[in-house]
């Protein structure tokens, strides 16, 4: 039997995603063939299988998309996804037997130093976790940071297995394979709260409906974008990046990240298309560029 692969012509993974795959599985698609584990577990492992870090210094020239799973979500239809995700070119790969759809994140996740900001452009929200960790053991902020936390989701589940102490003494390869068998993308933050990473009574949780100018002169240490906030914006317009929705809400986000000093943006994959996730996040990023100079 083979699968057949809805190719999303937008990203960089265009030439492998037009295939039919086989079942003699090209390697670029031989952990999905790996029925033996959870296809969650195979995307973790295709990513340690890919990356040596957590990320790498560079510059948003450096961000890129990538060419290799690293995300998977069980959907139910081809026209209405889950969680009102309706695009459907969010999925690079729909796996009609096993009902999971899988997508490419980034090339790597790079952290940006500009402006006097550190930013964090990564793809799986995980990621957030250790860079506030490392950015306060390093002192670039305080402990007890104030956060921002815009996203299309409040990642408040539990996680109490998450040692940041313990991680911060590992090497760079252990901190790798510790964040992604530890910290899920929706289990990130209690670990910083509970931890005394970032302050509890100043943290706040905002998704794509909440009028976020009136925050934009509040002052946080971190703030954390989620660009997947966007993906309803982005349907309702008919996917365009520039509509006046979109680019009203995109300014808003710039207004609040602007005074902050640690800025993180993540893409989401299969809960955004990664090519508009990438664009906004780069608009985003120039756009605190300009406002901080």
């Amino acid at each position: 039997m083979q699968r057949r692969i809805i190719a999303n012509k937008e990203t960089n993974a265009e030439q492998i995603l037009r295939k039919t795959v086989p079942n003699s599985a090209h390697s670029k698609y031989s952990i999905i063939m790996n029925s033996e584990n959870h296809p969650r577990l195979n995307a973790i492992n295709n990513i340690l299988a890919h990356r040596k870090k957590l990320w790498v210094t560079g510059t948003i020239d450096d961000v890129k998309m990538g060419d290799y799973f690293m995300y998977c979500k069980e959907y139910k239809s081809k026209k209405v996804l889950q969680y009102g995700m309706r695009d459907p070119n969010i999925y690079d790969f729909l796996d009609e037997q096993t009902r999971w759809g899988w997508s490419c994140g980034l090339e790597m996740p790079i952290h940006i130093e500009a402006n006097g900001k550190h930013f964090l452009f990564g793809d799986n929200h995980n990621l957030a976790l250790p860079f506030v960790a490392e950015m306060i053991n390093t002192g670039i902020t305080k402990i007890e940071s104030t956060m921002v936390h815009i996203d299309a989701h409040s990642d408040h589940d539990k996680n109490k297995d998450f040692n940041i102490g313990l991680y911060l003494k590992l090497t760079k390869n252990e901190k790798l394979q510790y964040v992604y068998r530890k910290a899920a993308i929706g289990s990130w933050i209690q670990p910083l709260l509970n931890q005394g990473y970032i302050n509890n009574e100043i943290y706040r949780f905002f998704n794509s409906y909440d009028n976020l100018a009136n925050y934009k002169d509040v002052h946080y240490n971190i703030t954390d974008i989620d660009i997947d906030v966007l993906a309803e914006l982005l349907f309702v317009n008919n996917m365009d990046i520039e509509s006046a929705a979109v680019a009203k809400k995109v300014s808003e986000i710039i207004d609040i990240a602007s005074h902050s000093k640690i800025v993180m943006l993540f893409t989401s994959p299969c809960y955004i298309n990664q090519k508009h996730a990438i664009q906004l996040g780069k608009k985003i990023f120039n756009g605190i560029l300009e406002k901080s100079q």
